[in-house]
């Protein structure tokens, strides 16, 4: 797009920008993500029952308000999102920086600690949620008063138009969000981004330029490019950083949802039967079977406590017993298999809390660690992709673009399994003195941090304390 003019470049743009939005909002890929979020919000799709409904004398639809009409959403979604989110990001991941040692080395890995601790950690879980959720989540890069930050934003209006079949590399991308705040109606902006342009719209009908936000962010700046030494840097690809939760960037809805919905139709089926059929059910004989008569009968009944009949009447209870353990087996079952595909652990279970030890928590742990063990391997992946807008943010603040690409980076989850703490301890005591005293403090649970001890163990050392760490 370089070499056209302004006009031409624009009016290409625009026309992209509107077929991505058209080829987007009717697919079935933003579809399942907004059903992903529904379900993460337990506002389950599935159940569309209609037991009260009935047709009258009229053949008209009408309500029986006298019959339960549940609809109990189950929150598997949400679970399953929190459980692998909270596993592996709740606790700050690690990052080491790998390369040629000296001065240099030094100043990169303090710059990325710096980013990390200025906010982007907790955007890189927001992002690693949506991953899980949505099958993919996006980071964003940008700066702001020369600082490097990352923005997280919502992978339901994020649509990307990638180079390849692998989805790698991405040709632009086009996102659509509303600018609404509180107690003000929103206005519809589109963006779109690519590794030379960021053009603002905004949609009523149609779209529009979005007028002044050019001047209003500075282009050049919003997209990243800036003068060094007289030379214009930018990017140099489209500023989206792509963290995949799988291959096929499914949201985690799609392996259960028809599971997620029998449950929940057969849980409020359930519902209904408990709380219309428990009561007992009074017969009457030899009482006009016309309703004015049952309920003035049934009313004297109410008030007395007595049932006066003739010899040919009679008036009795009979008890409904609504077997339901036919429906709780099967519910059992769908729950099973709905937590076995999503990777959840049960904490309910009864193995859960009688055998604690740290091999049969490992045992419950074993399928939501190869789930992260698949999600780990493309954190690391995103990973890579956010250095190159790191290296090109230190490019503009130092230069050297390919003597910072000369480094690596290597992240590990640190997950939060839990732990049998008594079992852990009694190894620390036993490996005492057959391994190094930073290992010790890896098994360790009292132990947060290996810097911190240290530092405390030499600080007791230097105030006389009996310590005998190093």
């Amino acid at each position: 797009m370089r070499d056209k003019n302004k006009r031409e470049h624009d009016e290409e743009v625009m026309k992209l920008t509107e077929n991505t939005l058209a080829a987007w909002r009717g697919s079935v890929k933003r579809r399942e993500m907004e059903d992903a979020r529904q379900y993460y919000l337990a506002r389950n799709m599935g159940i569309r029952r209609k037991r009260r409904a009935y047709r009258d004398d009229n053949g008209d639809m009408a309500m029986n308000d006298t019959l339960s009409n549940a609809r109990i959403a189950s929150a598997f979604v949400r679970v399953s999102v929190e459980q692998k989110k909270n596993y592996g990001f709740a606790r700050p991941f690690l990052l080491e920086t790998t390369g040629h040692s000296g001065e240099d080395l030094n100043f990169y890995n303090d710059a990325w600690n710096r980013f990390l601790d200025g906010g982007a950690r907790a955007a890189i879980e927001r992002i690693a949620g949506n991953a899980i959720l949505y099958g993919i989540g996006w980071g964003v890069p940008y700066i702001e008063a020369g600082e490097l930050r990352l923005l997280s934003v919502c992978p339901e209006k994020v649509y990307p138009v990638w180079n390849d079949a692998e989805h790698t590399s991405l040709e632009f991308v086009v996102r659509e969000y509303s600018s609404e705040r509180f107690g003000e109606e929103g206005v519809h902006k589109v963006e779109f981004w690519d590794a030379d342009t960021a053009a603002f719209f905004v949609w009523e009908n149609g779209l529009s330029p979005d007028v002044g936000k050019e001047m209003e962010l500075g282009i050049e700046g919003c997209a990243g490019h800036i003068s060094v030494g007289g030379e214009r840097i930018g990017w140099g690809v489209t500023p989206f950083a792509a963290f995949k939760g799988n291959d096929d960037e499914l949201p985690v809805l799609s392996v259960s949802r028809s599971y997620i919905d029998e449950y929940d139709a057969l849980i409020s089926k359930a519902a209904d039967t408990l709380e219309d059929d428990m009561d007992a059910v009074l017969l009457l004989k030899g009482v006009s079977p016309d309703m004015g008569s049952l309920r003035e009968t049934r009313e004297r009944i109410k008030n007395s406590g007595i049932a006066a009949v003739d010899t040919d009447g009679d008036a009795r209870y009979i008890k409904n017993n609504p077997d339901i353990l036919a429906a709780r087996q099967y519910l059992d079952l769908l729950s099973k298999d709905i937590k076995q595909f999503n990777a959840i652990i049960d904490t309910m279970d009864a193995k859960f809390g009688t055998n604690n030890s740290g091999e049969a928590l490992k045992m419950m742990y074993q399928d939501l660690d190869i789930y992260l063990n698949g999600l780990e391997s493309k954190f690391r992946e995103f990973m890579r992709g956010l250095k190159w807008f790191f290296d090109r943010w230190l490019q503009m603040k130092k230069g050297g673009f390919e003597r910072w690409r000369e480094f690596g980076v290597n992240v590990t989850l640190d997950r939060d399994m839990m732990v049998n703490e008594s079992s852990l301890i009694e190894n620390v005591v036993r490996l005492n003195g057959l391994v190094s005293q930073e290992t010790l403090d890896g098994y360790n649970p009292a132990v947060i941090s290996h810097k911190t001890e240290r530092a405390r163990r030499k600080k007791e050392r230097e105030n006389g304390g009996d310590n005998v760490g190093y």
